[in-house]
């Protein structure tokens, strides 16, 4: 009995084989579908306590330096 499982898991596991990146890709997209708003929450936590210095180069511009960089762009 347990040689007939065990030759059936082997041929399904046979046919599986070409499918398996597939349902990996499905399986774990399903999971971020589900958990992504607790994922998301618990990453904004983790993110929120940390400091971020940004280099001396990137400053920000005033609101007039970025509407002149929009208006060359559609000029």
């Amino acid at each position: 009995m347990s040689l007939v499982i065990l030759e059936l898991f082997t041929d399904l596991g046979h046919w599986f084989r070409p499918y398996q990146y597939q349902s990996a890709l499905a399986i774990i997209a399903t999971v971020l579908v589900i958990f992504g708003n607790d994922i998301n929450s618990v990453i904004k936590r983790l993110v929120a306590k940390q400091h971020f210095k940004y280099p001396s180069h990137m400053k920000m511009q005033d609101s007039a330096g970025i509407k002149n960089v929009f208006r060359q762009g559609f000029d």
